[in-house]
């Protein structure tokens, strides 16, 4: 598992991380102030995100005309910081994006 820039993704000791090994993390109550990198995600992505783990509409929002797409995102495209894959027997290929909010990398 690699960075934008080709290198390994380190987990918490500085060893390359594999898929079952890196997520969101523990809350370290000092950085959520400077959290780096923020996952957007907009309420339709998490509605769409319902839909794809198999959630009727009618249970997702009620008493409404919505109905959930045909064929929904599947819900491991979630932009959101960690990755599951339920049966996972081949291989995928998932993507997140991120903005920068922390200072400049050095």
């Amino acid at each position: 598992v690699t960075n934008n820039e080709g290198h390994p993704i380190p987990d918490a000791y500085g060893n390359p991380a594999t898929p079952f090994i890196y997520g969101s993390g523990q809350m370290n109550p000092n950085q959520a102030s400077d959290p780096g990198l923020l996952y957007d995600a907009t309420i339709k992505d998490y509605v769409l995100f319902l839909c794809g783990s198999g959630i009727n509409a009618t249970t997702i929002l009620p008493n409404t005309s919505f109905k959930c797409p045909e064929n929904p995102p599947k819900a491991y495209q979630l932009n959101y910081p960690s990755v599951a894959i339920a049966n996972l027997n081949n291989n995928e290929t998932v993507t997140r994006t991120v903005t920068n909010v922390g200072g400049k990398s050095e």
